[in-house]
């Protein structure tokens, strides 16, 4: 059996990594776990809190996607890119206890999904630069780290009883998570920049029949979940 080339410390490194990406991650669905409350002392109806959740996507992709074609991974350092992203997710997605009506938190999550669009991705890349080989398991952690941190809200709500602790709560956790990967992680021996993105292939890839097949899959999916049957 093939041994896996690994870095010192990677144990280490894997574990704070992970953390990072958990607290990182836990503004993602913190609408979710306050939607009755929302709905209660607000007013928001079920769509308006399904938008909630449309717009952190909405942002996400759109980060992706802008950074991608900028090459930010290889202009900042993903670390800091890492850490910063998370403070100023923690930041959006407590802005909205400050007062506002659906338009400002409609803004505020878009915002928290384009800022998270800093957080994931740049933790696959720091931490794949402690692995050689094996990047399968140490990748499938990382994804792990995303769910049970996207997840955390409704464990917060629960703890704390309270919907505007839940989301101070989940900033809290956001902003910690970006001070790990500042202050405690470091970069491994295997660390290398992206592959250059070439946006000829880049539109050959989102173009060909598959990827519009899911796209129309998907968007008349969300039509349905949210009764916009005309579309």
């Amino acid at each position: 059996m093939a041994t896996t080339t690994v870095a010192p410390g990677r144990r280490r490194a894997l574990a704070l990594v992970t953390l990072a990406t958990l607290g990182g991650l836990s503004v993602w669905f913190s609408t979710n776990a306050v939607a009755g409350a929302l709905g209660t002392e607000l007013g928001f109806g079920d769509g308006e809190v399904a938008w909630l959740t449309i717009a952190v996507q909405c942002g996400f992709v759109a980060s992706t996607l802008t950074s991608a074609l900028a090459n930010l991974a290889e202009r900042v350092h993903a670390r800091r890119l890492f850490a910063l992203a998370a403070l100023l997710a923690a930041l959006a997605n407590a802005a909205p206890l400050a007062g506002g009506g659906i338009a400002t938190w409609l803004l505020a999550r878009f915002a928290t999904g384009c800022f998270l669009g800093g957080v994931y991705p740049p933790a696959m890349h720091v931490i794949a630069g402690r692995y050689r080989e094996g990047h399968g398991f140490v990748l499938g952690v990382i994804v792990g780290a995303l769910t049970l941190g996207s997840g955390s809200p409704h464990l917060l709500r629960a703890l704390t009883g309270e919907w505007r602790l839940t989301l101070l709560g989940a900033s809290a956790l956001a902003a910690a998570g970006g001070a790990c990967m500042w202050w405690l992680v470091r970069d491994g021996p295997f660390h290398a920049p992206p592959a250059r993105v070439r946006p000829r292939e880049f539109w050959r890839s989102v173009s060909a029949r598959g990827p519009l097949l899911t796209l129309d899959a998907r968007l008349g999916a969300a039509a349905r979940a949210l009764g916009l049957s005309a579309l």
